[in-house]
């Protein structure tokens, strides 16, 4: 798995790499995320601030938040599609993440191509 470093809310100042932090902590890379990220988890904890994301990308993973129960069944059913089986699933309080290998060959510099544990 390809994980790089990320912000943690805890911090007293925004760890992150851009210029302006928006306030919602937590999901800053700490770094340029896409090059930096690595296989070698111990040395992304050690310069960590916080939080560690994972690359889903260069993983070849696929996650999906659901934050309402149901609403990812829900959401295969209208569309037509049938879920596959998930390789983990993660919960928090209010929510859960869908871990899934990808199949897809493209790669997205976005927010919505990381995750963060």
């Amino acid at each position: 798995m390809f994980v790089f470093p990320v912000d943690h809310p805890l911090l007293p100042v925004c760890a992150g790499a851009h210029r302006e932090c928006s306030g919602d902590r937590g999901k800053h890379p700490a770094c340029q995320w896409s090059r930096a990220s690595t296989t070698r988890a111990a040395m992304v904890r050690g310069r960590a601030p916080g939080n560690i994301g994972i690359d889903c990308g260069k993983s070849g993973l696929l996650v999906l938040d659901e934050d309402a129960a149901g609403e990812l069944n829900r959401l295969c059913a209208e569309r037509g599609h049938v879920r596959r089986k998930k390789m983990s699933e993660a919960r928090q309080t209010s929510s859960r993440e869908f871990y899934y290998r990808s199949r897809c060959t493209t790669s997205y510099n976005s927010a919505a191509s990381t995750t963060t544990r």
